[in-house]
C-alpha cells in the first residue's frame, strides 16, 4: 500500500546485489548443462545465451519499471522462456524463500488484508512465504520472469485475481495509500452508537493524487471494494473508537499501561493497529484504520 522501495529502505541495495549473484550462479549451472546437450537445443539457443546472458544480463535482472517495459518489447520465444525459468529457480531451487525472507514484506502490498510472513520450522525447513506476482506477467514478458523489480511479494488471493492482467500502479515506486482512501458514506446518526448501523464503505480517489486513475485500475482488478465489505464490522469498531478517543481516554490508558508509553504507542494499543504510514506494511487492515481515523477526527475535551 506504500511504495515498497521506500518501505524496504537502504536494505534494498544489498538485497539486489545478492539476488543478482545468486541468479548468475544459477544461470552458470544451467549454461553448463545446455552446453553439454547442445545437440538437443533448437538452433537459436546458442545465440540466445550470448545475447541475453553475456551482453546485458545485469540490466535484465535489475532493471526498474520503465526499463523493464523497454526490455520486454519484442522478446518472446521458446528459448527465452526456458532460459528465464521462474519455476526452476523459485520452486526447485527455493529462491522464493530466500528473497521473501530478505525483503521482509509482512503484509500484502496489493490488498493490505493478508499477512505475507516468511517462516521456517525449527529444523530450518521453510514453512510459508508470500507468492510472487509478476507485475509485467511472465506469460507475456518471459524475458522479465526473474527480474528483481518485476517480482512483487503478495498474498495468494491477489496473485490469483491478477493472473496475467496488466495493472498500472507500480508498487515498488508508487503508493496506493497516497492515491486512494476508504470513505464511510450514506450513514445515519445511529452509526455513532449502533454496532450494526448501516453505511457504505467506498474506495475513492484522493483529490490531490496524480496516480489516482492507475490506483482505480488496481482496486478494480483486486476487487477491493467487494472484499472490504467483509470488514465492515471492523470498520465500525474503529469509527466508535475514533469518536470516543479524547484526553480522558489517554489518561485512562496511562493509568492502565503505565506512564512509560508515549502517546503514539498508547494510540496504537487503543486502536489495535499501526497509525503511521510505515505501519501500513506491518499489520493487515492498517490502511483502513488510518483512513477511518482521518475521516472521523478524535474528539477533544473542552
Amino acid at each position: 500500500m506504500i511504495a515498497l522501495e521506500k518501505y524496504i529502505g537502504s536494505r534494498i541495495e544489498d538485497i539486489k546485489q545478492e539476488y543478482l549473484e545468486k541468479v548468475k550462479c544459477h544461470f552458470c549451472e544451467r549454461k553448463g548443462k545446455w552446453t553439454r546437450n547442445e545437440n538437443k537445443l533448437k538452433p537459436p539457443y546458442k545465440s540466445t545465451l550470448n545475447d541475453f546472458i553475456a551482453s546485458n544480463f545485469d540490466d535484465i535482472i535489475l532493471a526498474k519499471h520503465k526499463r523493464l517495459e523497454e526490455l520486454s518489447k519484442g522478446k518472446d520465444n521458446q528459448n527465452i522462456r526456458q532460459l528465464f525459468n521462474y519455476k526452476c529457480l523459485f520452486y526447485e531451487k527455493r529462491m522464493g524463500y530466500w528473497l521473501a525472507e530478505r525483503l521482509k514484506i509482512d503484509v500484502c502490498p496489493y490488498c493490505n488484508r493478508q499477512y505475507t510472513f516468511t517462516t521456517t520450522a525449527k529444523n530450518g525447513n521453510a514453512v510459508t512465504r508470500p507468492q510472487f506476482d509478476h507485475f509485467l506477467p511472465k506469460s507475456k514478458y518471459p524475458l522479465l520472469a526473474l527480474s528483481f523489480y518485476n517480482l512483487i511479494p503478495c498474498c495468494s488471493i491477489c496473485n490469483l485475481l491478477k493472473k496475467d492482467k496488466d495493472i498500472e500502479l507500480y508498487p515498488y515506486s508508487e503508493s496506493f495509500h497516497d492515491a486512494m482512501c476508504f470513505n464511510i458514506k450514506n450513514y445515519g446518526a445511529d452509526i455513532f452508537s449502533n454496532k450494526k448501523a448501516a453505511f457504505d464503505m467506498k474506495l475513492e480517489e484522493r483529490s490531490n493524487s496524480e496516480s489516482a486513475k492507475d490506483a482505480c485500475t488496481n482496486a478494480d482488478i483486486f476487487q477491493l471494494d467487494t472484499i472490504y465489505e467483509k470488514h465492515k464490522d471492523y470498520a465500525i469498531e474503529i469509527i466508535h473508537k475514533a469518536l470516543y478517543y479524547n484526553d480522558s481516554t489517554l489518561r485512562l490508558l496511562q493509568g492502565a499501561f503505565g506512564h512509560d508509553f508515549d502517546d503514539d504507542y498508547q494510540k496504537q494499543l487503543y486502536y489495535g493497529n499501526y497509525l503511521d504510514e510505515g505501519g501500513i506494511m506491518k499489520r493487515p487492515l492498517s490502511k483502513l484504520t488510518q483512513d477511518i481515523i482521518e475521516q472521523f477526527p478524535n474528539r477533544k475535551t473542552p
